[in-house]
């Protein structure tokens, strides 16, 4: 939780952006916040298994934070 609060703390579209809906499965929430021009996707899984989301017309991203700690991009 702290990195996430970290998170939060420096990048301003979680914070004050604007809240988008995703498409996603039924165990899983996603949604965009942009602010500034800046865009951050937030994909929640809440299900058991492992889920991938097409981010279609969202283009590319990189992973800011994983409870997969082997996951992100750090």
């Amino acid at each position: 939780y702290r990195r996430l609060i970290a998170l939060r703390r420096i990048t301003p579209a979680l914070a004050a952006g604007s809240y988008t809906p995703v498409a996603a499965a039924s165990d899983v929430l996603a949604y965009l916040r942009e602010h500034d021009g800046r865009s951050v996707l937030v994909v929640l899984n809440f299900g058991p298994e492992a889920r991938t989301i097409e981010l279609g017309a969202l283009g590319r991203g990189r992973v800011m934070l994983s409870t997969q700690l082997d996951s992100a991009d750090d």
